[in-house]
C-alpha cells in the first residue's frame, strides 16, 4: 500500500528503487540509480551501467591477470631461478617483469598481455 509520500530512495510497492519499466527506458524516465555515475554522467539504455566505468573495468581486470601470471611463474621458481633472474634485472636494466613474462613458457605458462 502507498501513501503517497514515498520518495525516490524508498521506492514503492509497485516498482522498487533501481528497477525501471521498459516504457520509462524508452522516454527518458526515471533510470535505475546504478546508471548514473558520478564520474562520467549518465549511462543509456543499452548500458549496464556507466560504459567508461565498464572499459576501465575490463582494462584495470587485464592488468591484474597479467600481474597474476607472472606471480605464477615467480611461484614455479627455485631459489637458483629467481636469483639469476634479478641479477640479470640488476645487470641490464631490463624490467623485472618482462624477464618473468619472457620465462613464463619455459614453465608451460603463458602471460596474458
Amino acid at each position: 500500500m502507498t501513501t503517497g509520500k514515498e520518495t525516490m530512495s524508498e521506492g514503492t510497492d509497485a516498482m522498487p528503487v533501481g528497477i525501471a519499466s521498459t516504457d520509462q527506458l524508452g522516454r527518458g524516465g526515471n533510470v535505475p540509480r546504478w546508471w548514473h555515475c558520478d564520474t562520467h554522467g549518465p549511462g543509456t539504455h543499452n548500458a549496464w551501467g556507466c560504459p567508461e566505468c565498464v572499459r576501465e573495468m575490463r582494462a584495470e581486470i587485464a592488468r591484474l591477470k597479467a600481474g597474476h601470471d607472472r606471480y605464477e611463474v615467480v611461484r614455479r621458481m627455485n631459489v637458483q631461478q629467481f636469483q639469476a633472474a634479478y641479477v640479470l634485472n640488476r645487470r641490464t636494466g631490463k624490467p623485472f617483469d618482462e624477464i618473468v613474462s619472457d620465462l613464463a613458457p619455459f614453465f608451460g605458462l603463458r602471460v596474458r598481455a
